[in-house]
């Protein structure tokens, strides 16, 4: 039973799931990280407002993660 509701969360397109697959992604929780998909999925949700993934998107602009290091853009995200 456990098995099916973390297998259904993962296949989930809603917000938080998602937001938890890019966190997974850009800190390689469990799945190889893959900072281009973490930085796709932060980026549709901090364009949507969401202040986690402003911060998570942030981070990456901050420190070059995924992206050229742009502390502009950070500063703005943060």
């Amino acid at each position: 039973m456990g098995g099916n509701f973390i297998a259904a969360a993962v296949n989930s397109n809603n917000e938080l799931t998602e937001l938890a697959k890019g966190i997974a992604f850009f800190r390689g929780f469990g799945v190889e990280a893959n900072m281009s998909k973490a930085v796709a999925i932060f980026t549709k949700y901090a364009d949507a407002g969401n202040a986690l993934a402003q911060h998570e998107l942030g981070l990456a602009y901050k420190y070059g993660y995924g992206v050229s290091v742009d502390k502009a853009r950070a500063k703005a995200l943060f």
